[in-house]
């Protein structure tokens, strides 16, 4: 046996594990730098960041309020909220606008609340005025969906009587669905549509509840109150 040859073949192989090392190594340091670079080179945008964790708490806020089953939710007890909601809005426009009116009317899909409110209080010309985009927040935020399904839906009418320019209700239509929309109403919520019978230089925005094992909801003369 030769065993200087195997000596060599030792070294050789101790050379070689070590060289590796010493890349394995090298390499460690140069990307533990180019990331300490990146990270020195970025900046986060506070206004930017916080829209995003707004956005994500918003969220997981909402999938937290829509869990739960029938069995352990207060179903009448969410339409009453609901109801209540519906009137602090048309109490609200009651003191902002004196000439509306809020009424309750019952309908083969369920009771009503009913807010008559002439349309030069909310348009001007065929746009929304400027001033209303409050209470075109404060509607979206009780259009949002409940739990277990319960939803407020609206139905707005704009008049369309004689005298009148289709053309005109058809824009305004156009205007008020597309500004609650933008305030975060869900579509599926609303029904814009004309009301050829209707008051000339009105617009009825028809507040309903709609439960999904019921259908239609009667409410009662209190509810809401």
């Amino acid at each position: 046996m030769d065993v200087p040859a195997l000596r060599t073949s030792a070294r050789a192989t101790d050379a070689d594990s070590g060289t590796g090392m010493v890349l394995h190594l090298a390499l460690f340091i140069l990307l533990l730098a180019f990331f300490i670079l990146l990270n020195a080179l970025s900046s986060l945008k506070d206004d930017k960041v916080g829209v995003v964790l707004e956005s994500v708490d918003k969220a997981f806020s909402r999938t937290a309020e829509m869990g739960g089953t029938a069995g352990d939710i207060d179903r009448p007890g969410l339409i009453a909220e609901a109801a209540t909601a519906i009137r602090r809005i048309g109490d609200q426009v009651l003191a902002e606008i004196p000439l509306a009116k809020l009424e309750t009317r019952e309908t083969p899909d369920g009771d009503r609340f009913v807010l008559t409110v002439p349309e030069t209080e909310l348009f001007q010309g065929r746009d929304l005025r400027g001033d209303r985009t409050g209470l075109l927040h404060r509607v979206a935020d009780v259009l949002a969906p409940r739990q277990v399904g319960i939803q407020v839906r609206l139905e707005a009418l704009m008049s369309a009587g004689t005298g009148g320019d289709p053309a005109e209700a058809v824009a305004r239509a156009g205007a008020l669905a597309r500004g609650l929309v933008h305030t975060g109403a869900p579509a599926g919520a609303l029904t814009i549509g004309l009301e050829p019978g209707g008051t000339a230089g009105t617009v009825r925005l028809l507040f309903g509840i709609h439960d999904p094992e019921t259908g239609a909801v009667r409410l009662s003369a209190e509810a809401g109150r």
